[in-house]
């Protein structure tokens, strides 16, 4: 079931009180189109991004879903290129359903686009100019104009 805009909202300004607290512990792939991101700060908590038709939504949970033994390719890049990075900032920069988490890695940053539409969700990995480095939606990327290697284009 689709959350209301407002809603939305509301779980994107409680997510914008971690930033410049959090740090990535970990990244999952818990299905084909859910993800989870695991926090250090005060307490453990756990990003949620459900990226599945009708439902997609990004939200903050005490409770997360059961993780893959074997964790799929996206998610250990997702891994790799985040774990032990700052969140430095969360943005919603438009009335739609588009999430950027910024993130510091060392000296560089990277940013993780969450686009939580109705009917075609995505999640993107940007470098620090602003380049798609991966996607989970690759021809839907592409239909947009924002394939990989490509600078970012919102929907």
């Amino acid at each position: 079931m689709r959350i209301p805009l407002g809603d939305f909202r509301r779980a994107i300004e409680e997510q914008q009180r971690l930033a410049g607290r959090a740090y990535v512990d970990n990244v999952y792939q818990c299905g084909p189109r859910l993800f989870l991101i695991r926090f250090k700060h005060d307490r453990k908590t756990h990003l949620r991004i459900d990226l599945e038709s009708g439902r997609a939504r990004s939200l903050l949970t005490d409770q997360p879903p059961e993780t893959p033994r074997t964790p799929p390719v996206l998610g250990v890049i997702l891994r790799k290129a985040l774990r032990g990075a700052r969140l430095t900032g969360v943005e919603m920069p438009a009335e739609d359903r588009v999430v950027i988490y910024t993130f510091a890695v060392g000296d560089d940053s990277r940013r993780l686009v969450v686009e939580a539409l109705p009917r075609h969700g995505n999640l993107l990995l940007l470098d620090a100019d602003g380049r798609v480095e991966r996607v989970l939606d690759g021809d839907a990327a592409r239909h947009r104009g924002s394939p990989v290697g490509s600078p970012y284009a919102a929907p």
